[in-house]
Order: C-alpha cells, then sequence, then structure tokens
C-alpha cells in the first residue's frame, strides 16, 4: 500500500551533474511526462523532478523532470542522477522522510554542483509503497522560505498516489513480458509439433535433417547450425 504521510525534516539537492553513464528507462523532459505537469500544477516551482530508485544499482534514476537545471531547460538525465544516499534526493531516498528546506545553502546534506549565489526552497518527498522507497519527487523555487509545512503535506500526498501508479505501470510491463513469453513458448511449441508432423511422413534421412533445420529456424534464434548425422558402427559423425 502507498504510504501519504510521513515526518518531515530537512532538505534536497540540486542536480548533480556527472559524467554520461548507463541509466534505467528513458525519461519523459520538459514537463511532458505523467506526474511533472501534475507537480508544476500543484506548486509554484521553477523546476520539478521524479526519480525512480532502483534498488539493484541504488541509484535514483529522473524518470520524469520539468524546468531549468542550471541554465539548461533540457539537460542530460545524467546530470540528474544520484546515488541513494548523497545529496538531499539521496538522503530521502535512504531515510524515506519527507523534506522540506528553506534554503538549500545551508543544508548540510545539499549535493554543490553549481553556483548557489541565490537562495532555493525545495520540497521533497519519497513515494514508498509497502515500506519500500520506490522513488523521489522533488520540487524548488528561487528565493528563501518560499514552501509550507501544508505545501509538503501536499507533496507527500501527491508521492504517494504517484508511487501506486508507478508500481501499476512496473506491474503491466512485467505482465506484458510474461505474455510475449507464453506467446512465444507457444509458437515454439506449435513449430515443433509441425516439425515432428513433416519428419514422421518423410523417408529420407537426408531430407529429415534438411527439414529439421528448417524447423528449427522459426523456433530459435541462430546464426549458424550443424546437425551430424553419429555412425556408431564406426566411431564418426558426420555434418
Amino acid at each position: 500500500r502507498a504510504r501519504v504521510g510521513g515526518p518531515s525534516g530537512a532538505g534536497m539537492p540540486r542536480p548533480a551533474r556527472g559524467p554520461p553513464g548507463p541509466g534505467g528507462g528513458p525519461p519523459s523532459r520538459s514537463g511532458r511526462a505523467p506526474g511533472v505537469a501534475e507537480v508544476r500544477g500543484l506548486f509554484d516551482s521553477d523546476t520539478a523532478r521524479v526519480y525512480r530508485v532502483d534498488l539493484s544499482t541504488g541509484m535514483c534514476e529522473p524518470i520524469a523532470f520539468g524546468g531549468t537545471f542550471l541554465g539548461v531547460s533540457d539537460p542530460s538525465p545524467d546530470v540528474l542522477r544520484v546515488p541513494v544516499g548523497i545529496g538531499l534526493t539521496g538522503w530521502v531516498a535512504a531515510h524515506d522522510t519527507a523534506v522540506r528546506v528553506a534554503d538549500a545553502r545551508t543544508d548540510p546534506r545539499r549535493l554543490v554542483v553549481g553556483p548557489d549565489e541565490e537562495p532555493e526552497s525545495l520540497l521533497v518527498a519519497p513515494m514508498t509503497f509497502d515500506d519500500v522507497v520506490r522513488g523521489v519527487v522533488v520540487v524548488s523555487k528561487k528565493g528563501a522560505d518560499r514552501y509550507t509545512d501544508d505545501d509538503l503535506a501536499t507533496l507527500r500526498i501527491f508521492a504517494g498516489f504517484a508511487a501506486q501508479a508507478l508500481v501499476n505501470a512496473e506491474s503491466l510491463v512485467r505482465l506484458r513480458e510474461q505474455q510475449d513469453e507464453l506467446e512465444h513458448r507457444l509458437a515454439s511449441q506449435r513449430a515443433l509439433l509441425d516439425v515432428n508432423e513433416t519428419l514422421l511422413a518423410a523417408g529420407d534421412p537426408t531430407a529429415v535433417l534438411e527439414r529439421i533445420a528448417d524447423g528449427l529456424r522459426g523456433v530459435v534464434r541462430y546464426d549458424n547450425l550443424t546437425i551430424y548425422r553419429i555412425d556408431r558402427g564406426r566411431g564418426v559423425r558426420t555434418a
């Protein structure tokens, strides 16, 4: 079950700039993705981000974002990706705690990646489902103390619904993958039955081997296929 409440604390990081690296699924950008548009509709913000927490890699992967980050309106996902536990986004993912930051410059957990002459207010909430942090939602606005505790409570509620939606989407992907695998298995079984019927009707051993090769082409993918005949009397095998 998605949790829509939780304690409040301190803040979250600015986007982490770093070298290109492997990511999760392709993110949606510039507020066009489901989630970011809704978040920016709820809050007066300069930026909004939705992260998926990848438990296998220990990374917070940006899956949707909108706004201008360090002067860039359409940044690479690598710029926004952060490890769990690092910076304020990573801290929220690691501690499952929503935070409100009046000025990111004063929070010791911040990840400094660029100029920070201006104060920046932040709201960060974990997307928690069944006591597992599935993602993080981040909202930022230039200026000090631009958000209230009521704003943080609203973001917590949104994050709870977003967690449920993310889990549902992941479940749908798994179901589709399982359906594709089942359809492939059924097609392979039908192909094997066709091959078996053909073999039973064939009398020439060479023709049988050729039909086996033709039948396998529809069952498995391969670049090269060699079928050997074993002559046990002579102790040899022949391609």
